[in-house]
This record gives structure tokens, sequence and C-alpha cells, in this order.
């Protein structure tokens, strides 16, 4: 069900854009003959318990870094980037959203305030995870702790006009998660009309995140915003159903979605799948029970793949997923706390390096072609997420 607050015209899809967070992101692969001069970096910075900020830097000069800006007790932010601007997001318990540009990184079209992600009545948090722009005036939201997707308008000029819509995600809830009465949808990518929307369905009656059953890609007509059935000859939810566990981190290259999953248990059920988001065909990329190496993070950069082996707490390697299954880990990126991997606007590797201990807090720039070290900049927290602003648009 697709509930419309305000008339929503037919849209055109615009490119796929790329939501980039720090505990689930997104990355898409592009052509490398993009010049990112013109580009500027928003760092999200945090320390769990500590406090959080934003840095802004030039993209092809990462020494040219402005940090400080939004400081913040509270550490569950993310950014997103369209047409010139960024929005910083406030995610479990803080529910706020900004919208800025790099040249008035204090002037808030938003208001001082910003608007607020949550309904009138609404008691618990939206707690939203990705964002994710259709075109200048639509944009979805996926909200972790709701049963709704909203769909909101960026250039909204004040907070009544900022939400138009919503679409229902409640049927993929499971009547035995009375923990968390909802379907845990986590992060989306955009692709010709179409949204594509991961939800982890976590917990049961005792634990609200259980591996309990299979999470699942939702896919919606992003004209209509009528969900599109995946699998016309067998009955159920229309979605994908997802042949790993806890989905975390997505990226897109051309028509292929990848979604990486992890597990904590000891099960090694997460790993890698890749979907046709033509005809939603779905393959296992990378198993970790072959080889008992679960992964964190994936992205993709000049056509290789790129994930974060996960060892441990803040302890990772980079490594490239072969084509048959296997990991070629890249030895100076290994034994190192990865906070995030993605995609540049270039089609190159961006990877966020927390403080471990032995290596200071960092954001490196990195080719995907010789693993080369492009550029590098430290910064005041450990990086958590990073979008890329055009600012020629």
């Amino acid at each position: 069900m697709v509930i419309l607050m305000n008339r929503i015209y037919p849209l055109s899809l615009a490119v796929a854009a790329a939501i980039l967070t720090g505990c689930g992101g997104s990355s898409s692969s592009s052509p490398d003959s993009i010049d990112i001069t013109d580009y500027t970096a928003v760092i999200t910075e945090a320390v769990y318990g500590s406090g959080s900020e934003v840095a802004l830097a030039d993209a092809a000069d990462l020494s040219n870094i402005t940090q400080g800006y939004y400081a913040d007790v509270a550490t569950d932010y993310f950014t997103a980037s369209h047409n010139g601007y960024y929005w910083y997001i406030g995610r479990d318990g803080i529910d706020n959203i900004s919208k800025y540009e790099p040249a008035q990184p204090n002037a808030n079209y938003y208001g001082s305030n910003g608007y607020s992600l949550l309904d009138d009545d609404q008691v618990s948090s939206s707690n939203v995870h990705a964002m994710a722009f259709i075109s200048d005036q639509r944009a979805l939201l996926t909200r972790y702790g709701q049963t709704s997707a909203w769909i909101v308008n960026p250039e909204a000029d004040n907070a009544a006009g900022f939400k138009v819509g919503e679409i229902d995600l409640s049927a993929y809830h499971s009547s035995d998660d009375t923990v968390t009465p909802y379907p845990e949808m986590d992060d989306v990518a955009l692709y010709d009309d179409k949204a594509f929307i991961t939800l982890q369905r976590l917990g049961n009656e005792n634990d609200g995140y259980a591996y309990e059953r299979a999470p699942y890609v939702a896919v919606f007509n992003t004209e209509t915003y009528q969900e599109v059935d995946t699998d016309v000859d067998n009955a159920g939810l229309n979605g994908i159903e997802l042949d790993i566990t806890n989905p975390i981190n997505i990226a897109t290259a051309d028509n292929a979605l990848y979604i990486q999953g992890i597990t904590y248990d000891g099960s090694y059920s997460g790993g890698l799948v890749r979907i046709d988001m033509n005809n939603y065909a779905q393959e296992t990329v990378y198993n970790p029970a072959v080889t008992s190496t679960s992964i964190s993070d994936v992205a993709v950069a000049g056509g290789k793949v790129f994930v974060v082996v996960y060892n441990g707490w803040q302890d990772n390697a980079l490594a490239i997923v072969n084509t048959d299954g296997s990991l070629t880990t890249l030895e100076d990126f290994s034994g190192i706390y990865i906070s995030f991997i993605t995609t540049g606007p270039a089609g190159d590797l961006w990877l966020g390096r927390g403080n471990d201990g032995n290596s200071s807090s960092a954001v490196l720039h990195i080719s995907p072609a010789d693993y080369s070290i492009v550029d590098s900049v430290e910064t005041n927290l450990d990086p958590i997420g990073i979008s890329f602003v055009d600012n020629q648009e």
C-alpha cells in the first residue's frame, strides 16, 4: 500500500544516487573520466559514545580540509548528497534532517532546527538509515524503526511540505517478532524507474536482533510507488528473498546490485550476493562458510569487487573478490580498523580508517588499478561515512 499525503506527479528517474553511511551504506561505480576537481568530500566523523562532527574537504586535494562542523555528543549520523547540496541526517533517537551546501556549511536550508523525521503521533524513533534521490523534488527515506518508508520533497521550504507520502512495508514484518515490530528496512538503491529496499527482518519473541528468517529486497516503481512483484509465478511476498543473512551494505555497478551481509553468531551465513536489477536473478558472489571468513562492507571500483574482511572488532583487511568466489587480501590494508569503503565520483575507491591504537583516523583515496594511495588526510575522529557534492550542479 502507498499513502500519498499530497499529489505526486510521475517523475522520470535520474541516475541512481549513492547513499553513503557509516553503519550500512552503498556505493556505485562511475566512469573513470569524471574529474573530481569540483567535488567536495563530506566526511562524517564519530567516536561512538564520545561525539561526532563533519569535515569538508576538496576531493582532489584532501589537505584542503575544514573539520569540526555540527559537533555533537550524539554519534549516529550520516550524510547524503544531490545536486550541489548535502543532507545531514540523525538516526536512532535523533530523528532530524538538515540541508547545506559546501559554500555555506553553517546555513541550514531547513532552518536552525532542521526538519523532524517523526510523525506528529509517533512515539518510537524513525531511525532513518538511507536517503535516495529520485529527482530534485523527490527522495526516499528508509526508516529502520518503523513499518513505512517516507517519500519526501528535498526542496521543501518548510517542515509541513517535507513529507509527501509513505510506502508501506509492514507485510515484511513477521508476526513472531514481537520485540521489534518492524521489518528493519535498511538501504536503498535506484535503477531505471525502480527502488530496491533491503529489509533485514530480524527478531523473534525474545531477541529483536535474532537471525530468525530470510531477509528480502522489496522493489517499488518510483513513478507510481507501487510494489513490483519480482516472482509472479509464486505466491507470498513480492520481493526478492535473499540467500544471505543480515544485509548491511550495498553497492551498484550498471544493472548489478551487490548486497553484503554478516552474522556474529559463528554461523557464517552472511556473505555477498549479486542481483540483476533487470530480471531480479540472484547469484552468490562470496560464501563466508567456505573459508570461515566474514565480510563487513562492499564497494565496486575499477571493475573489481572490494570487500572488508572482518577478523574481529577493529581488525579488518581490504580484499578483492575473485571470479571463483575466493578472496585476495591486500596486505598493505590488513590488520587495520576499516570503518567503511565506497566508490567515489570517478569510480575509484575510498576507505575510512579508524584509530585502533596503532593507526590514526584517516580517509584514504585509493587507486583500484594498483591499490596505491592517491591521497589521504587524517581526521579528528574516526571517519564513519562519506558523500560527494558536485559543486558544478
